[in-house]
């Protein structure tokens, strides 16, 4: 019994071990059936030189969290961008060993435990910009697995830079550095960072002697003071960029003194004002630098004209001393509220020998063009680029085969208005017949562009050394008399003159450049008239065009021939015109690819342009036409241009959709159309209709007219001679006999007696009958003959019809009389039109068939009458009586 209990015990220990084990197993596969099927992020796989590189990619899912199981142990790039994420957790990332590359940047991360990072020995870019997070409350080795660490990025939103500094300065290290002791000790690969410095000095500590691979620094924040022990601990730096340090206050000239190789100086938006910031250069006298940008570093933000009273607005050899002793390549003082450059700014032997570009961008200049262009006789400059106030709204290159646009700056109503009152000129040049200005030959790019107030090419400009010139762009100089080319320029491939007013445009002006590929002349108020009459004259030259704008100049008619010489050109702008057609021949510019028309007039675009176009398009493989901006016509007359927009194989802008007005003057759009249909019967099903409707019409009145014809040809023929000629009827006076009775010898009962009785008593006419009439002595022939031209005319009530004679025909007188024919053809002979009707024939209705050719084709149907039985019955009396008397 022991032995049974104990036996029993065993048993159900066991049956209870295997339960419990098989709910934890299907408990596990839930949960990993459960995070499987919840994994919100893509992966994707791809190859390379290196092998098969993994990336998952969570960006953008308003994550809150991340679990471990969404990851690829081989992961190797990590995207978890733009979520919702408040912290990094430990653990999460450490099994992604070959992970290279992560994303947490736009965020809401305020913290990052220690061990985050663990274990991601191979990555090689960490990016953690825009969230909440502040170093100092970071543990100090978040980063200390990161060994293979080269780039990484920890720029935080201005507006946070303060807050946190101010809830952790209390907790800060006592060491005045900008970046916590020992944070950054492990990174030894690190070559460029990025980060928020906050804090009464800028100052970087010793840890980042270590750091000998750091070559990139871009830096921005709160920092009031960068003195000369900024940078001290951080030498290897070639590429150093500040920007958006709004409060600085004080900013030595000796910054730039730690740095050995600095390459690359940067500084954007730096309130210190731009001669203090061109101080600062002063370390970096007699070195090399490839490039030295400022931009925006006013004193004062928005009000450029407070330059002009803290002299920040001024360049002259002071302001330049140390800037003129380095050995740049690229200069860019752009939008710093520049309107003065004095003689001397841009000499030097230094300049002389090492300046490749220069850019003045967006800067309200004012004065002579003579200040500046000392600057273009610098040997080895190859860009010169001086711009005044205004904005660019896209950032195409000219050249490219989209044109670019350009909007001019508008300043605010409190500040002086600089188009008016402070405009560079080009010089007085009313008194000189010839200017000539000499440039390097190493200039390849020249931009002048909002320079100018006012300019005239009124007298003749040469440019000596301008042989190796290829791009020239004069925007928005108020240019308008343009009567002789800017010589000594023979090589420009690209010649902007995009927003002048060249109201006076000699015709053979670009004939001067024969190498251009790319010519903007948009919004240069053009005369239309001008234009309509040159158009062909102004490109005739240009063989090798390939882009060229026309846009915004109010033009309404091309030459047809414009473009005869021009077989190159690829993209053609004439959009803001008043086209109401396309206006040139397509068949002249084989290679077109892109055609700009929008915001012209045009209604439609003819079938033989829709040809060409379609020509184009299988030709090259590929041609886009721009439409938007036009309101077209969705009226009957459109179908077939309705239809074409909708099936062409051409791309066309805004989708295919575009304005258009119907026939009752109502706006739609063209897909409103898309029922080509029911369009169809819209516009031709009550047309085909009537015109359906008018042929059955015109066809029954032709099978009537041709009935009537056949029944009354004689009787038709007599009433027009009577309508056109003046013909006159017969009257009853005009005949001897009223009725002239033809039969046969074996019917002479029926003729001589009931039927001439009736017509002598009963119709009062007078008969012939050959048996009692004709005379003995003449012959019968004669005397028939006779007979036949003075028998019958009947008057009736109504209209008088007079009757010739009266034939009686059955199957005896066809076959047996001899005198049958004869007596039928002289009958049909002595018809006339004054007399249409002189036949009336009676035939046995079975000898129909034997009646001659000669009565069917002659005598009238109605005065064919047949008759069943013969005898003088109702029937036959009346239709005597119409015939004869009626």
């Amino acid at each position: 019994m022991t032995l049974l209990k104990v036996f029993i015990i065993l048993l159900s220990f066991t049956l209870t071990c295997c339960f419990l084990r098989h709910c934890t197993v299907l408990a596990q596969g839930q949960k990993n059936k459960s995070h499987t099927a919840k994994n919100p992020c893509d992966v994707m796989d791809y190859s390379d030189v290196t092998g098969i590189e993994t990336i998952v990619n969570c960006s953008m899912r308003s994550l809150q969290f991340i679990s471990k199981s969404w990851f690829l142990e081989n992961t190797s790039e990590l995207m978890l961008q733009n979520n919702l994420l408040t912290f990094v957790p430990n653990s999460t990332l450490n099994s992604l060993s070959k992970l290279k590359q992560l994303s947490l940047q736009d965020n809401l991360l305020s913290y990052i435990q220690p061990k985050a990072f663990e274990g991601l020995v191979s990555l090689q870019y960490l990016n953690l910009e825009n969230n909440r997070l502040n170093l100092f409350s970071l543990p100090v080795d978040v980063f200390s697995d990161l060994i293979s660490l080269t780039e990484l990025r920890i720029i935080q939103p201005t507006e946070n830079v303060q807050r946190v500094y101010n809830v952790s300065n209390h907790s800060r290290q006592t060491t005045t550095a900008s970046f916590p002791d020992g944070m950054f000790t492990a990174l030894n690969n690190l070559t460029n960072l990025s980060a928020s410095v906050f804090g009464q000095v800028l100052y970087f500590n010793k840890d980042f002697i270590d750091l000998k691979k750091l070559t990139g620094l871009e830096i921005t924040g709160n920092v009031k003071i960068i003195n000369e022990f900024s940078f001290e601990n951080i030498k290897t730096i070639q590429n150093l960029s500040l920007f958006q340090f709004n409060d600085i206050a004080n900013m030595s000239d000796l910054v730039l003194g730690s740095f050995s190789n600095l390459s690359y100086v940067t500084y954007n938006l730096i309130h210190t004002g731009l001669h203090a910031a061109l101080d600062t250069l002063r370390p970096l006298v007699n070195s090399n630098v490839r490039l030295i940008k400022f931009e925006q570093v006013q004193k004062v933000p928005g009000l450029k004209y407070v330059s002009l009273l803290t002299r920040d607005g001024f360049l002259d050899v002071t302001s330049t001393r140390y800037l003129r002793q380095i050995c740049v390549e690229e200069l860019q003082l752009n939008r710093n509220s520049i309107f003065v450059i004095d003689f001397g700014t841009f000499s030097g032997e230094t300049f002389n020998r090492c300046l490749k570009s220069i850019y003045l961008i967006n800067n309200p200049l004012i004065g002579t063009i003579m200040a500046f262009t000392e600057g273009l006789t610098l040997h080895n400059l190859n860009k010169f680029v001086i711009t005044g106030s205004f904005v660019r709204e896209n950032g195409l290159d000219d050249g490219d085969s989209q044109i670019s646009k350009y909007r001019l700056y508008s300043s605010s109503k409190n500040e002086l208005d600089m188009n008016n009152n402070l405009s560079t000129s080009l010089g007085n040049l009313d008194n000189v017949k010839e200017t000539t200005v000499q440039i390097s030959k190493s200039i390849e790019y020249v931009d002048v562009s909002s320079v100018f107030g006012e300019s005239h090419l009124n007298k003749r400009v040469t440019i000596r050394g301008g042989e190796n010139v290829k791009f020239v762009r004069l925007v928005d100089d108020g240019i308008k008399f343009v009567e002789f080319p800017i010589e000594g320029l023979p090589n420009i491939q690209v010649f902007v003159l995009s927003f002048n007013k060249m109201y006076i445009l000699e015709p053979d002006f670009f004939n001067a450049y024969p190498s251009l590929v790319t010519l903007r002349i948009d919004s240069c108020r053009l005369v239309s008239s001008f234009v309509s009459q040159y158009s062909a004259r102004m490109f005739r030259n240009l063989t090798r065009l390939q882009n060229l704008d026309l846009s915004y100049n109010s033009l309404e008619i091309l030459e047809p021939k414009t473009f005869a010489v021009n077989p190159l050109l690829v993209t053609l702008n004439i959009s803001g015109n008043r086209f109401k057609q396309i206006p040139f021949d397509l068949v002249l510019t084989p290679k077109l690819q892109l055609l700009d028309v929008r915001e012209n007039v045009l209604t439609s675009i003819s079938q033989e342009d829709r040809n060409l176009i379609e020509g184009h398009k299988e030709r090259l493989g590929k041609f886009q036409l721009l439409l938007a901006g036009n309101i077209f016509s969705c009226g009957c007359e459109n179908l077939q241009f309705l239809q074409w927009l909708h099936f062409t194989d051409v791309e066309l802008d805004n989708n295919k959709n575009f304005t258009c007005i119907s026939r009752t003057g109502v706006l739609s759009s063209t897909l409103a159309y898309l029922d080509h249909a029911g369009l169809w019967r819209e516009c031709w099903g009550q047309v085909c209709f009537n015109v359906s409707l008018g042929l059955l019409c015109f066809t029954l009145i032709g099978f009537v007219l041709v009935f009537v014809w056949s029944r009354n040809k004689i009787l038709i023929q007599s009433r027009l001679l009577q309508i056109f000629t003046g013909l006159k009827f017969n009257t009853l006076a005009d005949y001897k006999y009223g009725a002239f009775i033809g039969y046969s010898d074996i019917d002479y009962h029926f003729a001589c007696f009931p039927l001439r009785q009736y017509i002598e008593n009963d119709l009062g006419l007078v008969t012939f009958l050959q048996d009692r009439d004709l005379s003995p002595s003449l012959a019968y022939a004669d005397g028939i003959m006779e007979a036949i031209n003075s028998s019958w005319r009947i008057i009736k009530r109504t209209l008088p019809v007079y009757k010739v004679g009266y034939g009686l025909i059955n199957e005896n007188f066809v076959i047996q009389n001899e005198w049958f024919l004869f007596t039928v053809r002289s009958a049909i002979y002595a018809m006339s039109p004054a007399n249409p009707n002189r036949v009336v024939i009676l035939v046995d209705a079975k000898s129909m068939h034997h009646l001659p050719t000669e009565i069917l084709n002659s005598v009238p149907e109605d005065s064919i009458i047949q008759i069943s039985r013969w005898e003088m019955d109702y029937n036959l009396r009346q239709s005597l009586k119409t015939r004869l008397v009626q």
